[in-house]
């Protein structure tokens, strides 16, 4: 499975993928990318993923804050954000966002 960096660049400055600053290299989890069902073995970001992140960010979190959410248990989820998305339980993710807006 491959996909060009010049590819993962472009998603991020979307705002498509998680991004995260280690040792001062930006690093994209293997968990928010996806076998694309019509690119023949092409990696893309997670759908529900993508969502939820644009959703963190316009509450106010900044992308290590969003990631950190994400990737952290959640009392009112009952799971870990990121594994929940990444096996089809978005709309609790989702509610979880909402309250932590208000």
């Amino acid at each position: 499975m491959e996909v060009t960096d010049y590819k993962v660049r472009s998603w991020a400055r979307q705002g498509q993928l998680v991004e995260l600053h280690v040792d001062d290299q930006v690093v994209i989890p293997r968990i928010c990318l996806v076998v694309d069902p019509e690119g023949e073995g092409t990696l893309m970001p997670h759908p529900a993923i993508i969502g939820t992140y644009t959703a963190l960010r316009d509450v106010g979190l900044t992308h290590g804050e969003a990631f950190a959410w994400l990737a952290t248990y959640n009392a009112e989820v009952g799971a870990i954000p990121l594994v929940e998305l990444c096996t089809g339980h978005i709309h609790a993710v989702r509610r979880a966002i909402i309250s932590t807006a208000l």
